[in-house]
This record gives C-alpha cells, sequence and structure tokens, in this order.
C-alpha cells in the first residue's frame, strides 16, 4: 500500500517537472501541463482531506492516528498548494469538467478545516503561517477555474466569515496553550513488553489538575512508517493532581499490575 502510494505521487510529481523543464527550457510542454492540470484538484482535495479524516479518526474511533510530522505534511500542503496556482497560471483556456469544478470551488474552505485541526498538534503559530499561505493558493486557484461569479462571492464570503473565530481560537491557543498540560511522569512494562502503564500529571494551573494511569500497546496495529496507528490507551486510575509522587507502580507479572496495594487484571 506504502509502495503503492509513493509510486502514484511519484509519477504525479514527475509529470509536473517535465512540464515544468520543457516550459522553460523550450518554451513548450503545454500537453504535460494540461494533463497535470486535471490531476491537481483531485490531488490537492485528498491532501487537504487527510487531516481531517486524521482527526475524525482520533475523535471518534478507538483507534489514534500518529503522523511523524504534522510540520512537515502542511509544508508540502502548502507546496503543493503553490505548484497547483502555478500550473493554473501557466495553462490557458483549460476546461474543467464537473467533478474537477466541484473540487476547486469548495477547496478554500479546506485550509481553514485544516488550520482548526493543526492548532493542537503543530501550534498556531505554524498552523497560522502555514494554512494562510494554503488558503491565499486555493481562492487563486478557485478565481481561475470557477466562471459563475456568484458561487465565487458566495465562497469568498464563507471564507471571511469562518476566517475570524479561527484566529479568534488560534489566538486562545497562543494565551492558553500551555493550560492543561499532560506529562507523563512515569512508564512500567511487563515482562513481555506488549503494553506500558504510563503515569500521566494533568497540571491546569489554578484549577488544579489530575492523574491518570493508562494502559497503552507499545505495537501499533498498522505501520507505515510515517502513519501509525495505535488503539486508544484505556485509563485504569484517576485521581488527584500531585498523588503521582508517592505512588506504587509495578507489574507482577504479563498481566497483573500493582498500583498502590490494589491488582488490576490487563488482557
Amino acid at each position: 500500500m506504502a509502495g503503492l502510494i509513493y509510486s502514484w505521487v511519484n509519477g504525479i510529481l514527475q509529470l509536473i517537472v517535465n512540464g515544468f523543464v520543457s516550459v522553460l527550457c523550450k518554451g513548450q510542454g503545454g500537453g504535460y501541463l494540461k494533463k497535470t492540470a486535471h490531476i491537481m484538484p483531485f490531488l490537492l482535495f485528498l491532501v487537504y482531506l487527510a487531516i481531517p479524516v486524521v482527526s475524525l479518526i482520533n475523535l471518534l474511533a478507538g483507534y489514534s492516528v500518529w503522523i511523524y510530522s504534522y510540520h512537515a505534511y502542511a509544508l508540502i500542503t502548502a507546496a503543493i498548494s503553490l505548484v497547483a496556482v502555478v500550473n493554473s497560471l501557466l495553462v490557458k483556456d483549460t476546461i474543467m469538467p464537473e467533478a474537477e469544478t466541484l473540487c476547486i470551488l469548495f477547496m478554500p474552505l479546506l485550509p481553514l478545516i485544516n488550520w482548526i485541526c493543526y492548532i493542537i498538534p503543530a501550534g498556531w503559530k505554524f498552523s497560522a503561517l502555514c494554512m494562510s499561505f494554503c488558503l491565499a493558493c486555493t481562492l487563486v486557484y478557485m478565481l481561475k477555474y470557477i466562471k459563475h461569479v456568484k458561487r465565487k462571492i458566495i465562497i469568498s464570503v464563507t471564507c471571511i466569515i469562518f476566517f475570524i473565530p479561527i484566529c479568534f481560537f488560534s489566538l486562545l491557543d497562543c494565551i492558553f496553550g500551555d493550560f492543561g498540560t499532560d506529562t507523563v511522569v512515569q512508564v512500567e512494562y511487563p515482562p513481555d513488553r506488549r503494553c506500558k502503564a504510563e503515569v500521566v500529571d494533568n497540571d491546569q494551573g489554578a484549577l488544579g489538575g489530575g492523574v491518570f494511569v493508562n494502559i497503552c500497546n507499545t505495537e501499533p496495529a498498522i505501520d507505515l512508517y510515517f502513519i501509525k496507528v495505535f488503539k486508544k490507551p484505556h485509563c485504569i486510575y484517576s485521581g488527584r493532581w500531585g498523588e503521582y509522587e508517592g505512588m506504587e507502580l509495578y507489574w507482577k507479572d504479563n498481566h497483573i499490575l500493582s498500583l498502590n496495594g490494589s491488582e488490576y487484571f490487563i488482557e
């Protein structure tokens, strides 16, 4: 699966590079660029959908998806967005089919959705920088290919309406970014090391906080190197903030975890 995705993306990037080289060196390459122009809407739409889908899985499913670097993915998204805009400006009189037009029409909304999803894992500063750039690129892309004036106005106004509260959320993250910080203060493994017990200290400032003991799998359910899928941690204990300092935690065997004299059976 990973090899198939790599081959597909590599083929598209090679097509783009060949087109640009032809244009710069020979003044030709229209065929390459026109092919790329029809591929770009679907590619860009899928790239923008990835992070919201990951966020939904993490929120609703019994699994959590780990991405190697949110910063790297955001930069790749911004780079592909720029390539799409440059390609659209180089290609003249391209008529897009209805499916591609729909992707382009709603695409400016996706950087805003991505912005919200990026705030927590990537930080508000990086999110604001990359996703603002992506928003500008997708708006130019949309204005280039969408001929219906009312649709342009509706999407542009909708982006402005959503842009304001998203900036407000970014400001809140800037002010309260360290509020409710979770810190792993102790980790214990059973003899077979198939899972681990983590003691998590949740610091909520003046409000106090809490202590949690979570059981986490050490091996991912799916491992694609840059993307890994884990079962969500299972909380077996919650207590007062700072309680971890006097906590006695150890494994008796592969399935019995002792916590302050109480035993928990872990499958």
